[in-house]
């Protein structure tokens, strides 16, 4: 795996959308919580990657609250209620940990480009936009997710569904 930082100024729609509707609601201030981030209100081409996980001090009770439908069919099975640490390999889960310690730790939107070997034979790229909600205004409460693919690795998993 590989994981570059990017700065929030590089990214591009539909991230920026998604960006900008946090913002609005006062993330930055970490004073948006759950109810007032109206995810139906996202770009409609990010709902499906997106996801949205519950947080807690002890991080092996962290959940997922929504998963993306397309992030079963990348994946292999729907997280929904899940713990985002028994995902596997189990390398991925801990790099997963960390990454979601560090936005409850720093409390601040943060974006990468992640990229992945991927079990069915191809390198899997994507930009992962990271927001913390809070329903208190100073402790993480959820962790949004939006994840954009390239263009690339979306042909990629289409067509491994068609031969399917």
């Amino acid at each position: 795996m590989f994981r570059r930082r990017l700065s929030l100024s590089e990214l591009e729609e539909p991230l920026t959308l998604v960006l900008d509707h946090w913002r609005a609601r006062g993330g930055e201030d970490l004073t948006c919580p759950w109810n007032k981030f109206e995810i139906q209100k996202l770009p409609p081409q990010v709902l499906p990657t997106t996801l949205v996980i519950d947080t807690y001090d002890d991080m092996s009770q962290n959940r997922f609250r929504y998963w993306g439908s397309r992030m079963t069919d990348i994946h292999g099975e729907d997280m929904t209620g899940k713990c985002p640490y028994d995902m596997s390999p189990r390398d991925f889960a801990e790099n997963l940990r960390e990454q979601h310690r560090e936005i409850r730790d720093g409390r601040k939107a943060t974006a990468d480009v992640l990229g992945f070997n991927h079990e069915r034979g191809f390198i899997q790229a994507h930009s992962i936009l990271r927001l913390p909600l809070s329903n208190d205004g100073r402790t993480v409460s959820q962790i949004v997710g939006v994840i954009w693919f390239t263009d690339e690795t979306l042909k990629k998993f289409a067509q491994e569904n068609d031969v399917a």
